[in-house]
């Protein structure tokens, strides 16, 4: 397997043709240091010894492997909890992680890329068949903006559902809802 994956390692394996995709083609990128995030599979332990091989006799990369635990008995609500945990780990010791979601099933890289969307981390993926690394959004990019208007039309709609009079003990509540919306829309007009 190891002598296949020198002969061409971006044919041989969506990993490292991901990895390679990306060392290509992002400007500035480097590797300090590989994680491979293995399954506890059979087939899982023999690809990732192959690859940790390559990485570190043939690119000279420093390689760490974590083997998840879940994935060979099928339970895979533990293994998809041990693996976020797992990069969680590997984030708080590390500097700069960029998440390579290519391998895995398709449930892995949905729970990794949630993952790196809420810790602010780069994470790309890339076909198997393509040569073009795709940089997945970063949580800034799938914010969801809202515009003032909005804004002022939930604050309005909380106000002006407030029984005032019941609180109060009288039915004034229309002018100080007029006035508590005023007050929010000069607010937000000259704030936002």
């Amino acid at each position: 397997m190891l002598s296949f994956l020198r002969q061409d390692p971006r044919r041989a394996s969506a990993e490292m043709n991901a990895l390679l995709g990306y060392l290509d083609e992002v400007v500035g990128a480097e590797v300090e240091k590989v994680h491979l995030l293995v399954s506890d599979t059979e087939a899982g332990k023999i690809t990732a010894n192959v690859l940790l091989r390559y990485l570190e006799e043939d690119q000279g990369i420093d390689t760490d492997r974590h083997v998840v635990q879940g994935f060979g008995s099928e339970d895979f609500r533990r293994a998809l909890k041990n693996l976020t945990d797992t990069v969680r780990g590997i984030v708080k010791s590390s500097k700069n992680v960029v998440l390579n979601l290519t391998g895995g099933f398709k449930a892995e890289i949905a729970a990794l890329s949630a993952l790196a969307a809420e810790s602010g981390l780069k994470a790309y993926y890339i076909h198997e068949r393509s040569r073009k690394v795709v940089m997945l959004p970063t949580a800034e990019e799938l914010k969801v903006r809202v515009t003032k208007w909005e804004k002022i039309g939930g604050i309005l709609a909380l106000l002006l559902g407030v029984p005032y009079d019941s609180i109060l003990g009288s039915p004034i509540f229309i002018p100080i809802t007029l006035a508590l919306a005023a007050v929010t829309i000069w607010v937000m007009w000259t704030k936002v």
